[in-house]
């Protein structure tokens, strides 16, 4: 039986909420009996695992063989005190106690052990707290007040922008030492200089640690370990571009949009490098505020010019909203604000086969930005927006419609309908090569030309001239060439008929 101790239980709860890894949630498993036995490894494996108090970043065990030998009791199998046990590095002592398909299916590779082993280091030296000070003294920045391995340019603190002798001297710093500005300037120094540093933001959802700025391997994870004993959120990525995500005190993941009111922004001339709280706005009465989320920003307050902080030297970048279309998973058009974007978006979700687009990604759905000087993957037509595999072209006009305007053929083509015609002889025409063109009797009749002549003939239809011939007569009027048979046989039966008729009435007149 594999035994952890209980200390070390306590150690891995804690490297949990710095940061969640594989390797200590296995260690965890196994101290509550749950991984089953096939995913152990046999043979003498390690017991009362610890963390070593010599040697950073390694674990202490020692083995059922080792304790037989020496004939030890639990409690000194277990002391740390005992110079006898096994020290050894991470990734080889979980190999001694977990098969190597069981890592792999659980998600322990190299880079998840690095994360366990930086966090071991970070919580190596158990007291130190007292080395931690908060002060508004923003003139630590400075090169001058960091350790000799920072100095050298070890480290992030060792290559921060923000550490050069111009930062102090062009006042860099003073909107974080306004008095209305809620961050103070939180550091680790055991007595040789500063060897890490971070900004602590005060706000109504808690207080917020920034970015670490360290020097040795270890560094960020103490300082991650002492945040959370104080209750401070402390950012999940040590890195500018994440903005969004937080680790709470609780050890729990989750993206937080910060909006802080400060003084004016605009009473300083020079700004800092701001790696989370990077965009400054105005609202319509007058107040300032620090913000990580431009998107929340318009959301809250409906700002549509931001300050970017994102400058080496000192300065800032203007930033303005636009407004893009987009579809959600049932095809129903939305606007939103979007920020220097150079792409439109179009989200969606289970999109059907065929349907606004084609997947790129599994929830969200990006193309080119309408470009009047080249290709066009999304249209506007009549102030709606579609994608290009939502339209077809007419071939008589050119011009793009939805889908849902029914095309219809005309010879090889495929057209709008409203682009065409039927003429007197139901012949479909062009409209454009019509001069005139009416309806008489729910019929529709073209003239094509104005050398075009059209007539009404006896019956009340309008026909080409050319195509009739004018009689007159008991009975006056245009007839269509091809009918005049018809009529003049008509004709001949009215006279007939008329003789007829007086036969019968006077029949003694012959």
């Amino acid at each position: 039986m594999i035994r952890i101790t209980q200390e070390f239980v306590q150690t891995l709860e804690a490297c949990q909420k710095i940061g969640s890894t594989a390797t200590a949630k296995a260690l965890l498993q196994l101290a509550d009996g749950i991984v089953h036995s096939d995913n152990l490894v046999e043979g003498d494996i390690p017991m009362f695992l610890n963390k070593s108090v010599d040697e950073i970043g390694k674990l202490s065990f020692t083995s059922q063989k080792r304790i037989d030998y020496y004939s030890w009791t639990d409690d000194y199998a277990a002391s740390s005190t005992n110079i006898q046990r096994v020290k050894a590095k991470i990734g080889k002592t979980m190999s001694k106690i977990f098969t190597s398909s069981f890592m792999i299916g659980f998600g322990i590779d190299n880079g998840d052990m690095e994360v366990f082993t930086s966090q071991i280091k970070g919580m190596f030296l158990e007291n130190t707290n007292e080395f931690f000070s908060k002060s508004n003294d923003f003139s630590q920045y400075n090169w001058k007040s960091t350790d000799e391995n920072a100095k050298d340019g070890m480290g992030s603190l060792g290559s921060s922008c923000m550490r050069n002798d111009r930062c102090i001297d062009d006042e860099y710093f003073n909107l974080y030492e306004d008095s209305e500005t809620p961050v103070e300037l939180v550091v680790y120094n055991e007595g040789n200089g500063i060897s890490s540093r971070a900004l602590l933001w005060t706000t109504p959802q808690g207080k917020f640690l920034d970015r670490i700025y360290d020097t040795l391997d270890g560094d960020i994870h103490r300082f991650k370990a002492y945040a959370h004993s104080q209750g401070w959120h402390t950012k999940e990525r040590q890195s500018y571009n994440a903005k969004l995500g937080w680790t709470t005190p609780e050890g729990l993941t989750t993206d937080i949009k910060l909006v802080i009111p400060v003084g004016n922004v605009e009473d300083h001339c020079h700004y800092p490098y701001m790696d989370t709280m990077t965009w400054a706005f105005e609202d319509n009465d007058g107040q300032w505020y620090l913000t990580n989320s431009r998107e929340e920003g318009h959301r809250m307050y409906g700002a549509t010019k931001f300050m970017d902080f994102q400058s080496e030297n000192g300065n800032y970048n203007d930033e303005y909203v636009q407004v893009i279309q987009y579809f959600d998973c049932d095809g129903v058009q939305n606007t939103r604000a979007a920020f220097n974007e150079s792409t439109i978006s179009v989200y969606a979700s289970d999109v059907p086969e065929g349907s606004i687009i084609q997947m790129n990604g599994e929830s969200e759905l990006e193309f080119e930005r309408y470009n009047s000087d080249g290709d066009r993957n999304i249209y506007c037509l009549n102030d709606m927006y579609y994608h290009r595999s939502e339209l077809h072209t007419c071939d008589l006009s050119r011009n793009q419609y939805p889908k849902s305007v029914k095309f219809v053929k005309f010879g090889s083509l495929m057209v709008n309908p409203d682009y065409i015609i039927k003429d007197y002889q139901g012949d479909m025409v062009e409209k454009r090569r019509c001069s005139s063109y009416f309806s008489k009797t729910n019929k529709i009749i073209v003239r094509l030309s104005s050398e075009v002549s059209v007539v009404t003939d006896m019956f009340g239809m309008a026909r080409n001239a050319d195509d009739c011939t004018y009689i007159s007569g008991r009975i006056d009027g245009w007839v269509l060439s091809k009918e005049l048979a018809l009529v003049k046989l008509l004709k001949s039966r009215v006279k007939i008929s008329t003789t007829l008729r007086s036969t019968v009435i006077n029949p003694l007149n012959d």
